[in-house]
């Protein structure tokens, strides 16, 4: 891999810059958790490079496997990356970055290793270049007084690495008369999370070009933020106490990058200063309660990235947004009362544009026209169809290297199927994800079209096979698209499927013929009565299915087999939930894999017959339920008996169940036990004290629970928690 990413000249990557890329990553140790930006950021700072080199080769060592998504993958399914993903190194690539790298220039600490450094010996730390320390909160913080020890440090990069969640670290106050001694030829200062005592101080004559100090309690940058002439990059992401500027900022004529995101208390804080900030070319102000942003944004002719995301009272963006033409990502996502983008003339459009987010700006009603015109757009993860003139749904035509995700709203609005034809959804194939929604009607809402007409629009939309996630909102026609129902399904690389409010539709696609899907999310299916033989198709077994979730299907009443027998259905089945199925009876066919059953809302049939889930569920490890009001008294819960290999029963919100279900007390694997929030449970039984294989026993906000069984302290091994149950002793 190093071989491969320090010589790879077909991608005119540099060599050098590469190395010192790779030895930078010695500064982080083994599970540290880091999002992309924060590797670009600093690859982009200290090699003197970028931020479109930084990110080109971070995509290098993603194509060779150095980093791992620290989520499964199958929770993002190959939709939009959600923000602010984690990612940590591979296995074993921090040993071999410390090996690359020189020990005398790259040092990372964890506490307590201060105390074993030599400070007068031939290896003196002062020589370091760039240092790393994992603070932890239970720990006493940095020891900054040892960079006021002896001779100045040598330090260009200096990372405080705090945990990988939101806790804070601090740093000790520094007692030095001479607080910027170390601080001389530091380039680098990443204190995320990190509170300092005395404000930054020792950072005003340094040549820092790079400064971190997001989550932190900051509340007030000082006036010598404006001596730092070199500085390209600053980030003050959610320091939620920071409440004003110095006027100095408005020197920071270098500055290429701000990010101001989740500053809560900036909202009323006037931003007129930005617009003299002349390099900058990335701008987050996500988060921020603006009711408009400055009309001086236009100034910045060199920004390439605007982020507003959850600026949730902006109404409009100034009409000087349209000057931003070197712009290409504007991120708008969340703006709940949006209203409408700025227009802009044929020779001032964004023909630099590759990302236009508008997903959840609710009120966002039409496109800005001239959506065809921006032939480097990549991303558009929603399109409003419109009726207007100009804003015909043909826009999208020219669109050919549309990647990632792709949501197409208000479908309604289109009459002429040849207008959906048109726009060639089926010969985009690098899309990854697909919405197709259409819109409930009501009275300020235009009706849905005729019912063959949203077939025919919908068989208009066949999207490419190359389609990895599909979900289909608010579809009014009885019969699916004959691109999802007819086999060999056209869809063969679907990994996950979601179809909410059918209502209409009677019979499922043959879903079980995909031999790539893994989740299945089905919703409000008004009209089907059975999953049966069109739900597996002729030959089907889903044979990668790890996920299905069945939700407000109120007239779902049988899960029945395949009429011929067929081996390894369901293999990799291992999450199943059921939610407000209220005639469902449990399945006679045993799920082995299943490990994780979850029941919400009105599902009675499932744990009242005497069959109860033992059938399908013998093999399940963890059950919850949560908010099942019709779960009475401890004889009408037959359904939990036989669930012999069940370890782990959380039941929450189920406030008429006034005592533990008897079928409990046959639950002879269980280990942990949790009522949360059941509002009438009064009392436990005795055979509690009988479930000798309980580990937990755990209660939370149970307000009239006042007694326990005798003895329960004493049980072998039992650990009982207690929290929002004032009545319990």
């Amino acid at each position: 891999m190093y071989d491969r990413l320090t010589y790879d000249h077909e991608r005119s990557l540099v060599s050098e810059k590469l190395h010192n890329c790779f030895t930078f990553l010695s500064l982080f140790p083994e599970d540290h958790h880091f999002c992309r930006e924060e590797i670009v950021d600093l690859w982009a700072a200290e090699n003197s490079m970028s931020l479109e080199e930084a990110d080109g080769c971070f995509e290098a060592f993603m194509r060779e496997g150095a980093f791992v998504l620290c989520e499964p993958q199958g929770e993002h399914d190959h939709e939009s990356t959600t923000r602010g993903a984690a990612y940590k190194l591979r296995d074993l690539l921090p040993y071999f970055a410390q090996h690359v790298s020189s020990r005398k220039f790259y040092l990372t600490l964890s506490p307590g290793s201060f105390d074993l450094l030599q400070l007068d010996q031939d290896d003196d730390p002062r020589i370091c270049q760039h240092l790393s320390f994992v603070c932890e909160p239970e720990s006493s913080g940095f020891p900054m007084d040892v960079l006021f020890q002896g001779p100045p440090w040598l330090l260009r990069t200096l990372l405080l690495l705090g945990p990988s969640t939101n806790e804070k670290c601090w740093v000790r106050d520094i007692n030095d008369g001479n607080k910027s001694k170390p601080f001389r030829f530091l380039r680098v200062l990443h204190v995320r999370g990190i509170t300092f005592r005395d404000r930054l101080s020792g950072v005003e004559h340094s040549k820092l070009v790079y400064l971190n100090v997001s989550r932190s309690d900051i509340e007030e940058l000082p006036d010598s933020i404006g001596t730092l002439g070199n500085i390209k990059i600053l980030k003050l992401s959610h320091c939620e106490k920071l409440r004003r500027f110095p006027k100095t900022i408005g020197r920071l004529r270098r500055l290429e990058k701000l990010d101001l995101e989740g500053c809560l208390l900036l909202a009323e804080v006037s931003f007129d200063w930005v617009g003299k900030l002349e390099r900058l070319e990335y701008l987050n102000l996500s988060q921020i309660g603006f009711k408009s942003l400055i009309s001086s944004i236009g100034d910045l002719r060199g920004l390439k990235a605007l982020i507003l995301a959850y600026c949730r009272r902006i109404q409009r963006l100034p009409k000087s947004t349209s000057k931003l033409l070197r712009l290409e990502k504007l991120d708008l996502e969340g703006c709940h009362f949006l209203e409408e983008l700025p227009e802009s003339k044929p020779e001032s459009v964004m023909k630099n544009l590759k990302l236009l987010n508008t997903l959840y700006c609710a009120s966002l009603s039409r496109m800005p026209s001239g959506i065809g015109r921006l032939s480097s757009l990549k991303s558009l993860p929603r399109y409003i169809a419109s009726e207007d003139p100009g804003r015909s749904f043909m826009e999208l035509q020219p669109l050919k290297d549309l990647e990632g995700e792709l949501w197409l709203d208000k479908l309604n609005n289109i009459e002429d199927p040849e207008v959906a034809r048109k726009a060639m959804i089926e010969k985009k194939d690098k899309l990854q994800a697909l919405t197709l929604r259409w819109e409930q009607p009501n009275s300020d809402v235009k009706e849905n079209a005729p019912v063959d007409t949203v077939t025919h629009v919908a068989e208009a939309l066949q999207p490419s096979p190359n389609l990895r996630s599909l979900k289909l909102i608010l579809y009014t026609a009885e019969k699916l698209p004959s691109w999802m129902t007819e086999e060999p399904l056209h869809l063969k690389s679907l990994v996950r499927i979601r179809l909410f409010t059918l209502k209409k539709c009677e019979s499922l696609p043959p879903l079980g013929g995909l031999p790539h899907l893994k989740v299945v999310e089905i919703s409000r299916m008004d009209a089907v009565v059975e999953l049966g033989g069109s739900f597996y198709g002729q030959i089907g077994t889903f044979p990668l299915l790890e996920r299905l979730a069945l939700s407000q299907m109120p007239n779902l009443k049988r899960w029945s087999m395949p009429e011929q027998v067929r081996k390894n259905l369901f293999p990799r089945l291992a999450h199943v939930t059921f939610m407000q199925c209220p005639k469902l009876e449990p399945p006679n066919h045993p799920f082995p894999s299943v490990a994780t059953l979850s029941i919400w809302l009105n599902n009675e049939m499932l744990y009242r017959s005497a069959a109860g889930l033992k059938s399908m569920a013998s093999h399940v490890k963890k059950l919850s339920v949560f908010s099942c009001q019709d779960l009475w008294a401890s004889s009408t819960c037959d359904g939990f008996w036989g669930l012999t290999s069940l370890e782990e029963l959380e039941i929450s919100a189920c406030d008429n169940l006034t005592c533990m279900p008897e079928g409990i007390k046959q639950l002879t694997s269980l280990q942990i036990l949790k009522i949360i929030c059941c509002r009438s449970m009064n009392s436990l039984p005795e055979w509690l004290n009988d479930l000798t294989s309980l580990r937990l026993l755990s209660f939370s906000a149970c307000p009239v629970l006042r007694s326990r069984p005798r003895g329960l302290k004493r049980s072998r091994g039992l650990r009982v928690t207690v929290e929002g149950c004032p009545l319990l002793k």
